[in-house]
């Protein structure tokens, strides 16, 4: 069979594979999931939180509206778990209604210049990681809580406090965003948490900026 024949047969055969019924799902199965979502969407729950129709029905709203995931608030994962609910039972929902629980808005007090605060603050973050391990969300922000309203942080220091409580999360597989938060007094600058977060020197640093 000449070169030329043999290019031919095999542009039919390659051809014939792709007018199968089932084409488009070959290709699909061969595909990487980031070819097939670059990115997914995610629904920031306080978005809704004034509407006050519970944390499954703002789940299950996620859900229904198209979403890829959901950022909870940690307070209503701890009031459904103190209910006696079950937290697996919770996490089979959430893989039903196909969402993912991509991060979780706290206010742990961790980069305070008191200590004892700072201690509480790593038992709450403790708790809040070990809620959020349960139901697979591996992310929890990392807000300014308690330095919000006096300037002059030493951000070497929160650089340190911040290399502190990514060890603890990396226990629990749910690590800190380092989070912006524009009203306060420190951290209100994209420049300042990129230092905090370069300068505590952690393989897991992540930094979470408004838009």
């Amino acid at each position: 069979m000449k070169r030329r024949e043999i290019l031919k047969q095999a542009t039919l055969a390659s051809a014939a594979a792709y007018l199968t019924p089932n084409w488009k799902n070959q290709v699909k199965s061969k595909m990487t999931p980031a070819a097939v979502k670059p990115f997914t969407f995610c629904l920031n729950t306080s978005t809704i939180r004034g509407q006050k129709q519970g944390f499954l029905k703002d789940l299950e709203t996620a859900s229904a509206a198209g979403y890829d995931g959901v950022e909870i608030w940690i307070n209503a994962l701890q009031e459904y778990s103190e209910s006696g609910r079950s937290l697996s039972d919770l996490k089979k929902k959430i893989e039903d209604w196909n969402l993912q629980v991509e991060d979780a808005i706290g206010f742990a007090q961790w980069i305070v210049d008191d200590k004892s605060t700072r201690d509480k603050a790593i038992e709450q973050l403790k708790n809040e990681m070990d809620l959020l391990a349960q139901i697979g969300c591996k992310r929890i922000a990392a807000p300014p809580a308690g330095a919000t309203n006096e300037p002059g942080l030493d951000l070497d220091a929160a650089a340190e406090r911040y290399a502190t409580i990514l060890d603890l999360g990396k226990q629990f597989g749910v690590m800190p965003q380092l989070e912006v938060w524009g009203f306060s007094k420190n951290l209100y600058k994209i420049s300042q948490v990129l230092y905090v977060a370069a300068e505590s020197g952690h393989p897991d640093a992540h930094i979470l900026p408004d838009v």
